[in-house]
């Protein structure tokens, strides 16, 4: 049976893609380095977690919204666990606020995220 590693991902409110290494981005909810090229990091938007057509949903690991080389990096254990911890994040906050996930104002989660010490943007890292 043909094995199609990259077949099963969502189409997000935002989508990692090739050279976004190092760029900031607004609503990043974590950072995860390429394991494959030494100093290259990468935010991931929290719209990448959001599918475009089903509200109350979060998805984490590799079926995030991502392509190219940006899937090759969120597809390991690393960014999984990352990923999974935020989407487990976000919709508890989210039944705390009795509010769906994407109507979540990214800044609250970041805040949650770095009080559990989760830097969210290069700049937290210093880079």
């Amino acid at each position: 049976m043909a094995q199609y590693r990259t077949t099963r991902r969502i189409c997000g409110q935002a989508t990692m893609t090739d050279g976004q290494h190092g760029q900031g981005v607004a609503d990043s909810v974590g950072l995860v380095a390429d394991w494959r090229k030494p100093g290259f990091v990468w935010e991931i938007p929290y719209g990448a977690l959001l599918p475009t057509e089903i509200e109350g949903l979060l998805v984490a690991g590799r079926c995030i919204s991502s392509e190219g080389d940006a899937w090759q990096v969120t597809r390991v254990i690393p960014p999984a666990a990352l990923t999974g911890q935020v989407a487990a994040l976000a919709a508890t906050m989210a039944i705390e606020r009795d509010t769906t996930p994407d109507r979540l104002d990214p800044r609250a989660l970041q805040d949650r995220l770095r009080g559990k010490q989760i830097p969210c943007h290069l700049a937290d890292v210093g880079l």
